[in-house]
């Protein structure tokens, strides 16, 4: 038979089989119920950090998603012929964009922009900028606005470098601010670029084509200013004396046609584009 006696904690009558579980129970080998939980705890991780990094990815993919709605809502309004409200597409798709930027606390911290956001998300980011700042200035050009399309243009390549719309806008807003030996210098620079498409070379080489053919007669023009020039006042003769109401009509006539050429090279720079 086995012996039963009676424990004094609690009174309670047990065998020798029990009483021996209890005092293992009582061992310091034993980890305490609350250290139990505490190990269970650190070894997984929190529902809470997870689910918060999950919202984060999904609030930047529908800033994306909202952004790219509004740059085509934007492109539907650009190609029936109203850039002004376009433009106003635009400003919101990047305004939207601008708010996965970094935030305040970040930025005094010294954090890049955007540090937090998968390099997948950042890239996405980019392009769409690109692409929009790009229209922005196919805008500013269609309003005659070369100053603009020209900031517009430049903070699209800060984006995307490899964006040839922006680049060919850019070298047309060169030519509505009359800086056309730039503008001229930056069209053969992107003609040599391989990632031009078909459809935008042909683009391209016309109006470097047009620039060239523009700026030989205006410094044709400017040698024949020259020697008639040196023709009347260092010849080996004396002087001729020349009746400026005589030469007036000559000239006007040569800057009228100086002025309706640029006005026909600006035109065709505020002409049908497309948006990206």
């Amino acid at each position: 038979m086995v012996n039963t006696g009676v424990d004094a904690f609690d009174g309670v009558p047990r065998t020798e089989t029990m009483k021996e579980s209890v005092k293992q129970l009582e061992g310091k080998d034993v980890v305490p119920a609350e250290a139990a939980a505490a190990a269970t705890a650190s070894a997984s991780p929190e529902p809470t950090q997870a689910s918060n990094q999950d919202s984060k990815e999904e609030a930047i993919r529908a800033k994306l998603a909202q952004a790219k709605k509004l740059k085509d809502e934007g492109n539907g309004i650009f190609a029936k012929g109203d850039p002004k409200s376009a433009l106003r597409k635009y400003w919101e798709a990047v305004l939207n964009l601008e708010g996965l930027a970094a935030n305040p606390m970040q930025t005094a911290m010294g954090v890049s922009e955007g540090a937090d956001q998968p390099d997948e998300e950042k890239d996405e980011k980019k392009l769409q900028l690109s692409m929009i700042h790009s229209n922005m200035a196919a805008c500013y050009l269609k309003l005659e606005n070369g100053k603009r399309a020209l900031e517009a243009s430049s903070k699209a390549l800060t984006h995307n470098a490899n964006n040839t719309k922006a680049s060919y806008r850019h070298a047309l807003a060169q030519i509505a601010l009359k800086e056309h030996y730039k503008a001229q210098s930056e069209l053969q620079v992107l003609l040599k670029k391989s990632n031009i498409s078909a459809s935008e070379k042909p683009l391209i080489e016309r109006e470097l084509s047009d620039l060239e053919k523009f700026l030989k007669a205006k410094l044709e023009k400017e040698r024949k200013g020259l020697k008639g020039f040196l023709g009347a006042g260092l010849g080996n003769g004396p002087a001729v004396a020349i009746d400026p109401k005589a030469t007036k009509p000559e000239e006007e006539e040569e800057e009228e046609e100086e002025e309706e050429e640029e006005k026909r090279l600006s035109a065709k720079a505020k002409g049908k584009q497309r948006a990206q």
